[in-house]
């Protein structure tokens, strides 16, 4: 879908510049600016990225109508733009490392003259310089003062010349004679693989009453016949199309107290994309004991696991399975053949056929809801309670004729109600209404234009952070701090006077919380819904890559943001050797025991990721870190969690001035650098479950910017 995959292009560059623009005018930035000679240079730097901004922004939605070449020729001037800012931003990024060296150079000299060899607590006072930086931008940026200068002035002009240039052709191709002038029409900005539980974030469940005593019949039914034979249990199934409230009414009905008082043993299991028998077999003996099971032998998991089932009567709820392999889904359920008569398994699915082949009588097919029921739980989501809408008669007229559009899914109307929820006005109401979303060819039942709706709507840092969870694999359970920490790496929170970063952060999170793009899962964490994750995938999917389990899809050479996990070792290093535009990368993400170390080391992928911003290389089996990770002098999140052999961390890793967010949980170390404090821009720092860490480096005390520090000697 061309109209779409470009609208999001010029969400994702648009949302790009916005943010360079306030680190254009950082202090930091200015600072050098003014330090160098360059500061005016930087100025018309500044205002190109503003202006680029202002007409992506001018232009936005217009190409919805255009023939096929025109839209064509803005995608490549859109391509180009975005190309542009990434230039941009890993310049200014260079200006900041410079400053910061700086400073650390400054408080080397200064604690040398000192007596005592203690460090300083507070940031070291801004300084002009008249020297050069010549020891380090020799080798990275130059020889000299003035050729660094010179090379800087060059770029900066280079950069901006781009912006200017493709933003007057893209403003040319909508101001040309014969141009469709949709201005008119143009929409209003906005203003101010997922995982499920047993827990409902509902508080009612609208218009299943007649499915819920159903499936409540079925279930408390001691006589069902079964594939199993009368000693084992029985299956069930709810089947609907994705959004129509499976999980809900599943939810529901495991917690109702007749369901509870039935069924001694109720466990509850997301099962998603991946149907793998020792991860469900393990997730629900997990579930029956209460306690982790390292258990790695399937026959032993499956003795033990009928061994603690057979005693108690069982519903096991399965919910969102994709798994069509009969033989799979009989080596699955071996053990609970012998659980207590009358125990149930409760399915649901998206797919009729997987119904049939698991289910022992007709499943429940779920439709959309009734056009009464469906009003009442809209008006909920859009108003706060369903009789709120007679406050707002304006507003509840414009609301009855987009219910019309979204065929009874409740998830349709959870998304879109959250989206009008932001702003009780009827001019924004009624944008939403006429918007060319809704033109957009989709298929019967399809409720993506409304989330594409949604997003479209979301202000420009918010359509950022958004698509970063696309590098999440489905029903992945995420915290709020470890999504905060990305997006300060990836430069999207921009400082505003006073307000802390995690602040802005933590308000950015919540906002797509209250906007339905997120739901709390439990405790602390949160899921998203598999079609909100499509649509995240949808929207990123030229410039964000995750591999996805058993696929050999080449990985396009568009790509800056890269996830690798869940395969195969030798399909894993022939992928990634076989990548070729590693120089593009902004994210890398290495997960899982199957990325081996010789990769890492031996295949020098540091050496060809120069302008990475965040790293993660969790659970990689490594036992050392290389002296060439200094050079990475963009970094700003570094994660080698889970590495349990790593001992120590090179001296080189000090350099990285930028970096904000060291992850080292669950790692084997023994000690820390010692000039650890030079990582003056550190935000977040976590040692936990480091127990052989006997003593911490003086220069810890130097790390002024540190917001969180966690350390803890065990699990």
């Amino acid at each position: 879908m061309i109209e779409f995959a470009l609208a999001a292009l010029g969400w994702l560059a648009q949302s790009i510049i916005g943010a360079l623009v306030g680190k254009a005018a950082d202090r930091a930035v200015q600072q050098f600016g003014e330090q160098h000679g360059v500061e005016e240079d930087l100025e018309k730097l500044k205002d190109s990225l503003a202006s680029a901004m202002l007409k992506i922004n001018d232009i936005e939605n217009l190409w919805l109508k255009d023939d096929e070449s025109r839209q064509q020729r803005v995608k490549e001037l859109l391509i180009r733009l975005k190309d542009a800012a990434y230039d941009a931003d890993d310049l200014l990024d260079e200006f900041q490392y410079r400053i910061l060296k700086q400073q650390i150079e400054q408080r080397g000299d200064e604690a040398g003259n000192r007596a005592s060899s203690s460090s300083y607590s507070t940031p070291p006072p801004s300084k002009k310089i008249k020297t050069s930086l010549s020891s380090y931008t020799s080798g990275l940026f130059g020889k000299g003062d003035d050729d660094d200068n010179n090379n800087d002035v060059q770029r900066m002009r280079e950069i901006k010349g781009r912006l200017d240039d493709n933003s007057v052709a893209l403003e040319k191709i909508y101001s040309s004679p014969g141009a469709e002038d949709d201005r008119g029409k143009k929409q209003l900005v906005s203003s101010s693989s997922r995982q499920t539980s047993s827990l409902s974030t509902e508080r009612q469940l609208f218009g299943r009453r007649n499915d819920l005593q159903e499936l409540k019949a079925k279930l408390l039914e001691s006589e069902v016949a079964s594939e199993f034979g009368q000693s084992g249990c029985s299956v069930l199934s709810i089947v609907g199309i994705g959004g129509i409230g499976k999980t809900a009414l599943a939810q529901e009905v495991f917690n109702d107290s007749e369901v509870k008082e039935y069924f001694k043993l109720r466990i509850w299991v997301c099962v998603s994309e991946n149907f793998c028998t020792d991860r469900l077999t393990r997730e629900i003996l997990e579930y029956v004991t209460m306690v982790k099971c390292d258990l790695t032998n399937f026959a032993v998991l499956q003795e033990v696991l009928k061994e603690k089932i057979t005693p108690e009567r069982f519903l096991l709820v399965l919910d969102d399975v994709w798994n069509e392999d009969r033989h799979k889904w009989e080596s699955f359920c071996a053990p609970l053949r012998s659980g207590k008569p009358g125990s149930k398994i409760l399915v649901t699915t998206r797919s009729r056929k997987i119904a049939n082949m698991v289910g022992d009588v007709d499943p429940i097919c779920l439709e959309g809801l009734d056009e009464e029921s469906f009003w009442e739980f809209f008006k909920k989501c859009a108003f706060g309670s369903s009789n709120s809408g007679a406050h707002h008669p304006h507003l509840e007229a414009l609301a009855k004729k987009m219910t019309c559009k979204l065929k009874g899914l409740p998830l349709a109307a959870k998304t879109l109600g959250g989206l009008l929820s932001m702003k009780l006005d009827e001019q924004y109401w009624k944008s939403i209404l006429d918007s060319e979303m809704w033109q957009l060819p989709q298929q019967e039942n399809d409720i993506m234009p409304v989330l594409q709706l949604s997003y479209q709507y979301l202000p420009p840092h918010l359509k950022q952070c958004f698509v970063f969870c696309s590098l999440f694999p489905k029903d992945y359970r995420f915290s709020e701090s470890e999504l905060i920490v990305i997006w300060i790496a990836e430069g999207i929170i921009v400082p505003k006077g006073s307000i802390r970063m995690e602040e802005l952060g933590s308000y950015y999170f919540h906002e797509l919380v209250n906007r339905s793009f997120f739901q709390k899962s439990q405790d602390i964490e949160f899921i998203m819904h598999d079609l909100i994750h499509d649509l995240a995938k949808l929207i990123s999917k030229d410039e964000f890559y995750r591999t996805e389990k058993d696929i050999l899809s080449e990985i396009p050479s568009t790509i800056r943001h890269l996830s690798m996990h869940g395969m195969e070792e030798g399909m894993q290093i022939r992928r990634l050797t076989e990548f070729s535009h590693y120089n593009k990368l902004r994210t890398l993400r290495l997960s899982g025991p199957y990325i081996c170390k010789s990769f890492i080391l031996d295949c020098g992928v540091l050496q060809k990721i120069k302008k990475i911003r965040v790293l993660v290389l969790n659970n990689c089996a490594l036992e050392e870190l290389p002296d060439s990770i200094g050079k990475l002098i963009y970094l700003r999140s570094l994660n080698l969690s889970y590495n349990y052999m790593i001992r120590k961390l090179p001296e080189s890793l000090c350099d990285l001035y930028n970096l904000q967010s060291l992850i080292l949980n669950h790692c084997g170390l023994e000690e820390l650098p010692n000039n650890i404090g030079n990582l003056i821009q550190l935000r977040y720092l976590d040692l936990s479950c480091n127990s052989n860490i006997r003593r911490l480096p003086k220069s810890l005390y130097d790390l002024y910017n540190l917001q969180t520090l966690i350390f803890s000697r065990t699990a």
